[in-house]
């Protein structure tokens, strides 16, 4: 997470602000090949953001 630095293991639950330790974030872009020219061609693109809050947990 950008907001919780050290290893992920060690950092559990949120903030005062609501962020979560163990945050990642995903990105896939696709491209439609079927057209030539990649300058003309579609694009889409699908972000992903998640991260877990652990309502109970031991170490």
């Amino acid at each position: 997470s950008a907001r919780f630095a050290g290893t992920r293991f060690l950092k559990r639950g949120t903030n005062e602000e609501g962020f979560v330790a163990n945050e990642v974030e995903t990105e896939q872009i696709v491209h439609d090949a079927s057209v030539l020219s990649f300058h003309s061609g579609r694009f889409t693109s699908y972000v992903q953001i998640r991260g877990s809050v652990p309502t109970f947990w031991s170490q």
